[in-house]
């Protein structure tokens, strides 16, 4: 009996999964800051002075814009592909809303936020739970083969998994995301557990592959705008731009793996010094601060786009409206 009350009273930040997450995400920010100290001291001691250049630098946000873009563009084909026909515009405007939710530990607030809002745009909860689903893991596996070239780059092969290993886990997620009826068949054996509506038995192809184009093009954006800003403030070859594209594209895949990080804070940050310190020496914490603060300004600005976008048509409430009905569907 003692064990139970004491269990019942337990503090929901003492779960074993949230000390966990915790203890992960200080590790990470220790290595990240112990190596950003170590990086800024090297450059006060050769006397470096780190100048921007605004043209590569508005470039760069250029590119941020059009990953943002992208990755609304693909959740909209991916319900289209379900058979959910939503305007464009209001799912852009309603991803970009909830990608503000990705600060939030857990990042269960961006997906919850998300379906709140495109359910009540009349999609079915199953349609937008697949998209969503299904849109991360088309991202994670672009970025697995984005992140190839890292392991034909020396002094990289030995920080990174076995090829083996890796292989064998983009083989899985390409099974999965690449052939849809086994996609369609894992959720339907879900969906059928909870006593919800199951999905067609198949996809339309055209916005399906048309998804798996634009996710391509969004991974593009990311790795072009990180070394656009990696060329604004030191000089950066145009042959590292498949290092760049290795490294964003890693970097976007612990991000989306590492649940525990907001937004991908701190794991971000720790591939980009692993792996472009070799290309820019101790400018890279610049760079890291720099491109970080670029991602919250961008995600800020879209956000408020989107809000706006909603405000005009009138036809869904705001984020903030909806946050709290969004964990209504069980």
């Amino acid at each position: 009996m003692s064990e139970v009350i004491a269990t019942e009273k337990r503090p929901k930040w003492l779960s074993p999964w949230r000390v966990v997450s915790l203890l992960l995400l200080v590790a990470i920010f220790f290595f990240v800051g112990r190596q950003l100290g170590r990086d800024f001291k090297e450059l006060r001691a050769a006397n470096v002075s780190v100048s921007v250049n605004w043209l590569y630098l508005g470039a760069s946000l250029v590119c941020l814009m059009g990953a943002r873009l992208t990755n609304a563009v693909n959740t909209w084909l991916l319900l289209r592909a379900l058979g959910a026909e939503l305007p464009l515009s209001k799912v852009v405007a309603v991803i970009w809303m909830a990608s503000l939710g990705r600060y939030i530990p857990g990042k269960v607030a961006v997906v919850a936020g998300s379906m709140a809002m495109l359910m009540r745009m009349g999609a079915r909860f199953s349609v937008v739970g697949a998209a969503l689903t299904l849109s991360t893991g088309i991202m994670i596996l672009i970025g697995m083969v984005g992140s190839i070239p890292l392991f034909f780059l020396g002094g990289m092969r030995e920080r990174l998994p076995s090829a083996e290993i890796f292989g064998a886990m983009m083989a899985g997620m390409a099974v999965v995301c690449l052939y849809p009826p086994i996609f369609l068949g894992i959720c339907n054996g879900g969906l059928r557990m909870m006593g919800r509506e199951e999905l067609p038995r198949s996809v339309r192809q055209g916005p399906f592959w048309g998804a798996i184009g634009v996710g391509v093009i969004r991974i593009g954006f990311v790795s072009m705008s990180l070394w656009l800003a990696a060329r604004s403030i030191a000089i950066v070859d145009v042959s590292t731009i498949p290092r760049a594209i290795g490294v964003a594209s890693l970097a976007s895949v612990m991000g989306f793996i590492a649940v525990f990080a907001p937004a991908g804070l701190g794991v971000h940050e720790a591939v980009y010094l692993v792996g472009l310190k070799p290309i820019m020496g101790a400018s890279v914490a610049v760079l890291v601060i720099m491109f970080r603060g670029m991602q919250v300004g961008m995600d800020l600005v879209v956000a408020g786009i989107g809000a706006g976008i909603m405000r005009r048509d009138g036809t869904v409430r705001t984020a903030a409206e909806a946050a709290p009905t969004a964990a209504a569907p069980q």
